[in-house]
């Protein structure tokens, strides 16, 4: 029984710990996401369009839409060495900043890209 005690106790250690940590550094910005040039703050979606002109090389494929997935990932690396491209499906959940070096290819569920791929 005190052996419970104990491990409830150090539970509630770590978890004022990891409460307290994230007050301490709620304010900083992690350092790399600023340093990179490829790399730029979130922004709202209206300001998409502007984030892109900021980023180096082609930035939308339009002409992929119902292409196979793989094929545009080849594609977009291909014309674009800057970027990683990313094959998902559409609707998964990702993280909502705004990078020059990510394209995001939504795939339905035969692998066909179901919107044009663009940078972000």
């Amino acid at each position: 029984m005190s052996i419970q005690k104990g491990r409830q106790g150090l539970g509630t250690i770590y978890t004022n710990v990891f409460i307290l940590l994230g007050h301490v550094f709620k304010d900083q910005t992690h350092p790399a996401r600023y340093n990179s040039k490829l790399t730029q703050p979130s922004k709202r979606e209206g300001e998409r369009e502007s984030n892109m002109s900021g980023c180096p090389g082609k930035n939308s494929w339009p002409e992929l839409v119902g292409k196979d997935g793989e094929g545009a990932k080849t594609t977009i690396e291909r014309e674009n060495s800057n970027v990683d491209a990313i094959v998902l499906l559409d609707g998964t959940p990702v993280t909502r900043d705004f990078r020059c070096d990510r394209v995001w290819v939504w795939v339905d569920s035969n692998g066909h890209v179901v919107r044009p791929p663009t940078i972000g």
